[in-house]
């Protein structure tokens, strides 16, 4: 958990879930009031395992997801829009979009449940399908979240 006091836990586990990170420890974070250090233990440092983020004391590793998402989401969005509006090609599209390589995406995740860059990918019919499918839900969810804020 390193410095990141108690007390943001569920602050952060709440705006890891509004991104759609999701598992059951940051949804069990998320519901906890003013927790203690005795009260979180290492359930904090376990939800980030789930997630494929090694914690590290020293690092930050909640901040630096917050700030990876908070920059990598915009471009996301407007690669999105751009391969719905037939704007760029779908491949050059897809392999622009934010990537990190065994590491937890968040929401930009979406793209990538039905290819991997670091795989074989073929640009096929079903390959196009299935990213403009995800650019739609992707861009449907965004704009959602932003109405409610």
């Amino acid at each position: 958990m390193g410095k990141l006091p108690p007390e943001r836990v569920p602050d952060v586990a709440c705006e890891a879930l509004d991104e759609g990170v999701d598992n059951s420890l940051l949804r069990e974070l998320a519901g906890l009031v003013n927790p203690t250090r005795r009260d979180l233990g290492t359930k904090f440092d376990d939800a980030c395992r789930l997630l494929g983020i090694a914690p590290d004391a020293e690092d930050g590793v909640a901040a630096e997801f917050e700030t990876w998402l908070q920059t990598e989401v915009p471009i996301a969005q407007a690669i999105a829009r751009e391969i719905l509006e037939g704007k760029i090609d779908p491949v050059e599209g897809w392999l622009n979009l934010p990537w990190r390589n065994d590491q937890p995406l968040g929401p930009i995740g979406v793209f990538f449940e039905f290819a991997s860059p670091d795989g074989i990918v073929s640009f096929d019919d079903e390959f196009h399908k299935h990213l403009f499918s995800a650019c739609a839900r992707f861009l449907k969810e965004k704009e959602a979240k932003a109405k409610v804020k």
